[in-house]
This record gives C-alpha cells, sequence and structure tokens, in this order.
C-alpha cells in the first residue's frame, strides 16, 4: 500500500490532468518571415485574381503568385494548399499560352493568313448574304 506523502504527488498529477489549469494562455505566434510573405503573395494573388480578365499579364501574374502560395504553403505544412495552388497555377499558365498564342494569329497582316476573321468579313456582304453572288454589289452600292 501507498503511503500518504507518497500518494500526494501522484494525486497532484491526476487533479492536475482532470481540471482545467489556471494559467493564462499561451501567446499567439509571432509574425515570422513565412507568415508575412504568405500574407503579401495572397493578397497580390487575389488582386491578380480580380484584374485577370482584363490583361493577358494579369493572368501570368496570378499563376506566378499560385505558385509563390504553393511554396509558402509547402513551408508551412500546409500540403493540401500547396497542391491546389500547383495545380490552379498549371491550368492557369495553359489558359495564358492559349490567350496568347490566340492573339498572335488575331494579330497577324491579312495578306499572311487567307482565313482571318477579318478576310472573311470583307469577302461577303450582307447584300451576297441574303441575295447571293448574283446582284452585282458595285452597282448596289453606286444606286443607294
Amino acid at each position: 500500500m501507498l503511503s500518504p506523502t507518497a500518494a500526494t504527488p501522484l494525486l497532484a498529477i491526476v487533479v492536475n490532468t482532470i481540471t482545467p489549469s489556471r494559467q493564462t494562455h499561451a501567446a499567439p505566434g509571432q509574425l515570422d518571415v513565412v507568415m508575412l510573405s504568405s500574407f503579401l503573395t495572397a493578397f497580390a494573388t487575389m488582386v491578380c485574381y480580380v484584374e485577370m480578365r482584363r490583361s493577358n499579364s494579369h493572368r501570368m501574374a496570378f499563376a506566378i503568385g499560385l505558385a509563390a502560395m504553393a511554396i509558402c504553403g509547402v513551408l508551412q505544412g500546409a500540403w493540401a494548399l500547396s497542391i491546389v495552388a500547383v495545380l490552379w497555377s498549371v491550368s492557369t499558365v495553359r489558359q495564358w499560352n492559349e490567350e496568347r498564342q490566340l492573339l498572335r494569329l488575331w494579330n497577324k497582316p491579312a495578306s499572311r493568313t487567307a482565313n482571318s476573321p477579318a478576310d472573311l468579313y470583307r469577302s461577303e456582304s450582307r447584300i451576297t448574304r441574303l441575295f447571293g453572288s448574283d446582284i452585282d454589289e458595285e452597282r448596289w452600292n453606286s444606286a443607294s
């Protein structure tokens, strides 16, 4: 059997684990470099997300911001956020590349490409669409 003096420390341990402690809570973590850079990266990424539809460069900046958020997530231990950010960044880079290729095709001079949208509309007028190609367009335009 335990003596009363040996049971007192054991009783104190049991009582302290059952009842909540009266100690103050630990201070929240200090603002470190990773947390500050994560906040600034997330803020810049959201600004680029809002402005993404205005220009293609904002779309690329958004993709870079997502990649930076993925790195910050890895440094903080948020692996799920990092995986989502990497996938979203890859998708945004692909959209940026497709948009860039479309702009490149659209801005080519008409002499180089015969099938540009501007050439399609020049070769066919509304009158030709309505009445066919039998009507002389020059005579029609000179009459009006």
